[in-house]
């Protein structure tokens, strides 16, 4: 499957205002991401959503998504196409949100980059390091905005965190500590990609949080990536469950990033420690947390916002010039080569 868009240039016309950015739903498949992303488009501030693609693919749709693409285009009111052509000449968006299978994603995101638009990618944007290469080559010196999510980087408690580290409250980074969840891989379909894809380890799909925290935080990639997990709380799964992997960073800072994949109770998505040479940062996205220092301790409170929505909202203003850049290609494509290595390195750990 290729795509050969002419590249446009976007621009304001009498009919079509500069102000409104013009989005359109690339890629239908997704389980979690195509319906919730369908929910908010059609009230972003500043855009509007004018079509949707299902890539030729109806049928994958109908197993991931559980609608029909034409169904979730109905319901919203916008015009359902299926190939990248004819959506980027009849609709012209200025932007796209790309919700596809990730194996998918490098040759579409490379078709639209190509045309001009402004991505949101959901994660995670390639499989192996083949596809890392076609994004790279196809997006980094782009001028549009194009970012990968979600992450926590619009997270208020995690800027928070973010903020007291470079303003000096902990001192020098040595180390940090970070644990993403989110429920268990038995309430995906037996027919979904998150199954039929090899690649799609949860070290990948769930790594990719803690990955980019790593990036983020740090400001460097991670190198020498080491994992071991097991494959206990969740029988149905093809991978496994309980993932605990090691790395550093070239100026030595730690990083221990642990994913799970098998929890059916209330529990944190997130859990954070950074460890400085003055003090120490903890929080946990159900309780909370603390700046610790000696000159005492200071809270930091839970929040619970939408991280899609505000994620898409930052997307969008950014692309406007409205707010900076907040997840250059560059960096957001260091964590997901940190998720592939933490892939990689998991699955050398059970062949040993």
């Amino acid at each position: 499957m290729s795509w050969s868009a002419p590249r446009r240039t976007i621009c304001a016309t009498p009919d079509r205002k500069e102000s409104v950015m013009r989005l359109a739903l690339v890629g239908m498949d997704s389980f979690y991401f195509t319906q919730t992303i369908a929910g908010l488009l059609g009230d972003l501030p500043g855009a509007e959503w004018v079509a949707c693609c299902d890539l030729g693919v109806p049928d994958e749709c109908l197993a991931n998504a559980g609608k029909p693409p034409q169904e979730i285009a109905d319901e919203h009111g916008v015009p359902l196409f299926s190939d990248i052509d004819a959506l980027l000449e009849s609709a012209q968006p200025d932007a796209a949100v790309i919700a596809t299978n990730p194996r998918r994603v490098p040759e579409v995101a490379a078709a639209l980059a190509a045309s001009g638009l402004h991505l949101y990618i959901v994660k995670p944007a390639a499989l192996n390091a083949m596809g890392t290469a076609i994004l790279r080559e196809a997006i980094v010196d782009k001028s549009q905005v194009i970012v990968s999510g979600m992450t926590y980087r619009r997270h208020p408690s995690v800027i928070a965190a973010r903020e007291a580290l470079a303003n000096g409250a902990i001192g020098e980074l040595s180390s940090i500590r970070a644990m993403h969840q989110h429920g268990r891989l038995s309430i995906w379909g037996p027919e979904s990609w998150y199954f039929t894809e090899p690649e799609l380890h949860p070290a990948l799909y769930l790594g990719w949080y803690v990955a980019d925290l790593f990036r983020w935080f740090v400001g460097e990639p991670a190198e020498g990536t080491a994992a071991l997990g097991s494959r206990l709380a969740d029988p149905t799964s093809p991978h496994e469950d309980t993932v605990r992997t090691i790395c550093r960073s070239a100026s030595g800072v730690v990083g221990s990033l642990d994913v799970y994949f098998g929890v059916s109770w209330p529990y944190a998505d997130l859990e954070l420690e950074l460890l400085g040479t003055s003090g120490a940062i903890r929080f946990n996205a159900r309780e909370g947390g603390q700046i610790i220092t000696s000159d005492g301790v200071e809270s930091l409170e839970p929040a619970s916002v939408s991280m899609m929505q505000v994620e898409l909202e930052a997307w969008i203003a950014a692309a406007a010039g409205d707010i900076d850049d907040w997840h250059r290609p560059a960096e957001w494509l260091d964590a997901l080569d940190h998720g592939i290595a933490m892939t990689e390195a998991l699955k050398a750990s059970l062949t040993t």
